[in-house]
């Protein structure tokens, strides 16, 4: 019952936003029209609460959880060690040490600590005072790891793959918020071109009782009648397919609106996008020329092809050290714990162990070969990098084409319609006077409203063209 009652509290929580959501417009005071869900109030909304730009977020704590453990590779380390033997009530030995290790930037290792041995049968290597002797310890590859190893390679590479995920969260963000824009603008298109056809209808529907007024006062042949009937069935039909139309494009721009990633929420029947005319003012105001080349050096995907590149470099720098030998050198500072309260412990010179390791592959073939693998990728990397520049170059000239040239082709469309109405109104008077027919109505009445849906469809691809600029910048997340 308990998980019930906050579901239930999840989902008023849910609505409630949507609803405060649409009541607000940019500057957060009360939209002028409470049904009105502009562009902006949805694309903020999407990227507010939408799961893709959450599940986005999670990219980025997986990059810092990724450098995290890296940088765990430097963590200090305690130890402790005990080891006994008992046997016929007799004590073999009683071996213990413990200490810190710290591992240094340029990979040399600190060790301090304590080691004490006793006992009857006690290894005389492991043999100590009885107090114990305390150590203190460096160290250092002389040879291979001087200069880098797999911990200094892997912080690197997560330093890299964190800025990577970032990347990676922009490109989803952009991704996300394009095909939301687009719904929207889908959904713009058919509310209004419903907008449209119910005028249509209604306007045919009005001329049919006034011929049937005319036709029973002999003004009018009968036959106009059932050509007058004919357009409203047909406008009907029109009215139908577009009400089919916006009904699929709200169901899915609702497949873009969710309560906190959580709650899936449905798109009002009352709720309306902007209006028509708003967005034919806002084209002309519309950026059309910019430095695409500049602006395209910060795209998110092409940074990322960039950062495996960065982290290739990486493991280059590591097989490299690789081809070096191993010489280790290693040097134990000892002291037996003394009487004196004001200084315990007596490191000299006079006491310490030291060693050194040497080591090296004869044909290192193995290192050699990893060495040329890296490289070969290293190439492919640079040749994906440059194609992946060209095609994103080129799709973001097209993009930017396409909204100049369908900027203009509203222009165009909106000077035709202004022609059609006024043949449309010039017809009609000649009608009224009897010096033309209800075909030739018709046929401009036809022509009137068929080009409204098709300044209407030219206005939503343009703004969609918009976005798709925008898009091919990666500029979405920054814009809204």
């Amino acid at each position: 019952m308990r998980a019930i009652f906050r579901l239930f509290l999840l989902l008023v929580g849910g609505f409630l936003t949507f609803g405060s959501a649409l009541a607000q417009d940019d500057s957060g005071a009360e939209s002028k029209n409470d049904d009105e869900f502009t562009f902006v109030d949805f694309m903020k909304k999407v990227k507010a609460d939408h799961p893709l730009a959450l599940v986005s977020q999670g990219q980025v704590e997986l990059g810092k959880a990724a450098l995290m453990k890296a940088r765990g590779g430097f963590d200090p380390k305690a130890s402790f060690g005990i080891s006994q033997k008992y046997f016929g009530g007799q004590s073999y030995y009683n071996v213990l040490d413990g200490g810190l290790k710290v591992p240094v930037w340029f990979g040399a290792q600190i060790n301090a600590g304590i080691e004490q041995g006793e006992g009857d049968y006690v290894n005389p290597e492991s043999y100590t005072p009885d107090a114990g002797l305390y150590y203190a310890e460096m160290s250092i590859p002389v040879g291979r790891g001087l200069f880098t190893d797999e911990r200094r390679t892997a912080l690197r590479k997560a330093r890299f793959y964190t800025s990577y995920t970032e990347e990676e969260r922009l490109a989803l963000v952009n991704n996300l918020l394009y095909n939301a824009g687009k719904a929207y603008w889908q959904w713009f298109y058919a509310y209004h071109a419903l907008m449209v056809r119910e005028e249509s209808k209604s306007l045919a529907e009005n001329r049919l009782e006034a011929i049937r007024r005319k036709v029973n006062a002999g003004d009018k042949p009968a036959i106009d009648t059932l050509k007058a009937l004919i357009q409203v069935q047909s406008r009907q039909m029109d009215l139908e397919q577009a009400t089919a139309d916006l009904y699929e494009a709200s169901q899915y721009l609702s497949t873009f609106l969710w309560a906190k990633g959580v709650v899936p929420l449905e798109l009002g029947e009352n709720i309306k996008p902007s209006g028509s005319d708003e967005i034919h003012g806002q084209i002309a105001e519309d950026e059309t020329t910019t430095d695409i080349e500049t602006l395209l050096a910060e795209h998110p995907e092409l940074r990322q092809k960039q950062l495996e590149l960065d982290m290739l470099k990486t493991d280059r720098r590591l097989k490299k050290e690789m081809l070096k030998p191993q010489l280790d050198l290693k040097y134990r500072l000892l002291s037996e714990a003394v009487e004196d309260p004001e200084n315990k412990y007596d490191f000299g010179f006079d006491n310490y162990k030291w060693g050194l390791k040497f080591g090296i592959p004869i044909f290192l073939r193995k290192e050699r070969a990893d060495l040329r693998k890296n490289r070969v990728k290293i190439e492919q990397a640079k040749l994906k990098i440059e194609d992946k520049r060209v095609s994103l170059l080129a799709k973001a000239r097209t993009a930017w084409k396409r909204s100049e040239i369908s900027a203009r082709q509203v222009g165009l469309f909106s000077d035709a319609l202004d022609n059609y109405r006024l043949l449309m109104n010039a017809e009609l008077r000649l009608y009224d006077s009897g010096e033309s027919s209800l075909f030739l109505v018709n046929t401009r009445e036809l022509h009137y409203f068929d080009a409204r849906i098709k300044l209407l469809k030219t206005v939503a691809e343009n703004r969609k063209s918009v976005l798709a600029r925008e898009y091919s910048l990666a500029r979405l997340e920054g814009v809204y």
